[in-house]
């Protein structure tokens, strides 16, 4: 049986003691090619990952430093960095992988491996803005970016740019975050750029765009990357699928995320609780229903708080939500309070014309009344006043007629004194006429 049989072999054991025997049997066995020594290293530290043994990890890389001594530095450089890749998918070790990162930094200063500790210099900054240390990231950073300008290195400088650019960002200082993707995007047209590397450089310019407010460009940008995810079969393609359904709910667009989870893309990833997560955000979206995103919040926690970009997006939605409902609310007040006004205007209107109506009433009543007994005063005096007229009249006539009687008695009486004066001058005159005679 040959070697590469063999290994197979222990790989399809179900007893894992045995097959970490088998393998370390491997390693020490002197006839054994140094091809399958490597493999057997990083299929050893494999099924430690796979039966919960990752703390073993460091242990078996510091076991097997003897052997890179007998293999090429490129050789070494390539085990050492996948050997940290696979302890980088035990859950909850972060600081545990720092420190070993650390340890194996020093070993390459010891052993004066200066490609490897530069590489590993960038994945112990990356691991330090997973771990929120921002300014010894940043500083360190800083440093190894001077070097590797000076070496011209442009693959491993477009890492460094793509770090430093995550780690401004995550201090929220948005203009040299995205001075250095550009600096990163610039210097990965001039190589060959890794696929994995250019879905890394096309997540970031959607993270940037959408805290700009850019949600469209930065839905192209993650569709971009999530397509160059999911063709590596790589689990951030899920990320990248988040992010595209949070563009969407932060423009309204809430019928696409129902068409993207249910469509070709989605298909995947349907039964992710993350993507769930998401899909209830919408949903409470499109109903602006302020409740059922707390519900949502709450039952999802894990999910939505623990990603600092869906947090932060988050946490806009609802207060914009919040703003909406808080207006809703004024504007109900506001029609309620105009509704009450109305209708006290309309009571008091209706009070106002029912005073003025028994008012006008009491008035024309009065009016009339007054009227009536003013007529029945103006009667009764205009009868008294004609009774009274009359019966002057009937005075006067009688006085004048008794003055006129007595007037023409008078005057009779006169008349007649007159014409017996006459009479006796008359005759006073005929008996002169006659003495003379």
């Amino acid at each position: 049986m040959n070697w590469k049989e063999q290994l197979e072999e222990i790989g399809n054991c179900q007893d894992s003691n045995k097959a970490i025997q088998d393998y370390n049997k491997i390693l020490t066995v002197q006839e054994s090619p140094d091809d399958i020594k490597e493999e057997a290293i990083l299929k050893l530290a494999k099924l430690f990952v796979k039966i919960g043994k990752g703390d073993q990890l460091p242990t078996l890389l510091r076991s097997v430093r003897p052997f890179f001594d007998k293999i090429s530095k490129p050789k070494t450089d390539k085990i050492v960095r996948n050997f940290i890749d696979i302890f980088s998918t035990v859950p909850d070790n972060l600081q545990t992988l720092i420190e070993f990162v650390k340890e194996n930094i020093q070993w390459c200063k010891d052993t004066n491996r200066i490609y490897l500790r530069q590489r590993l210099e960038t994945k112990l900054y990356t691991l330090m803005f997973e771990a929120k240390d921002y300014a010894n990231a940043l500083s360190g950073l800083t440093t190894l970016l001077i070097e590797i300008k000076r070496l011209d290195d442009k693959p491993l400088l477009v890492e460094i740019q793509l770090v430093e650019s995550r780690i401004q960002h995550a201090l929220k200082n948005i203009p040299k975050a995205r001075a250095a993707l550009t600096s990163a995007r610039t210097n990965a047209n001039t190589i060959y750029c890794p696929p994995k590397l250019q879905a890394e450089i096309d997540m970031q310019s959607g993270i940037l765009h959408s805290e700009e407010k850019d949600y469209k460009t930065a839905f192209s940008y993650f569709f971009e990357s999530y397509e160059t995810y999911d063709s590596l079969e790589d689990p951030l393609a899920m990320k990248a699928l988040k992010y595209m359904l949070l563009c969407k709910i932060m423009t309204n667009q809430t019928d696409d995320v129902h068409a993207l989870v249910n469509g070709k893309i989605g298909l995947k990833y349907h039964n992710n609780r993350s993507i769930e997560a998401i899909t209830q955000i919408s949903k409470s979206h499109a109903k602006r229903s302020l409740h059922m995103f707390q519900e949502v919040t709450k039952e999802f926690a894990d999910q939505l708080s623990d990603d600092p970009i869906i947090h932060s997006h988050l946490t806009e939605l609802y207060s914009n939500l919040l703003e909406q409902e808080n207006n809703n609310n004024n504007n109900n007040n506001n029609n309620n309070n105009n509704n009450n006004n109305n209708n006290n205007n309309n009571n008091n209107n209706n009070n106002n014309n029912n005073n003025n109506n028994n008012n006008n009433n009491n008035n024309h009543n009065n009016n009339n009344n007054n009227n009536n007994n003013n007529n029945n005063n103006n009667n009764n005096n205009n009868n008294n006043n004609n009774n009274n007229n009359n019966n002057n009249n009937n005075n006067n006539n009688n006085n004048n007629n008794n003055n006129n009687n007595n007037n023409n008695n008078n005057n009779n009486n006169n008349n007649n004194n007159n014409n017996n004066n006459n009479n006796n001058n008359n005759n006073e005159k005929l008996l002169i006429i006659l003495f003379l005679f």
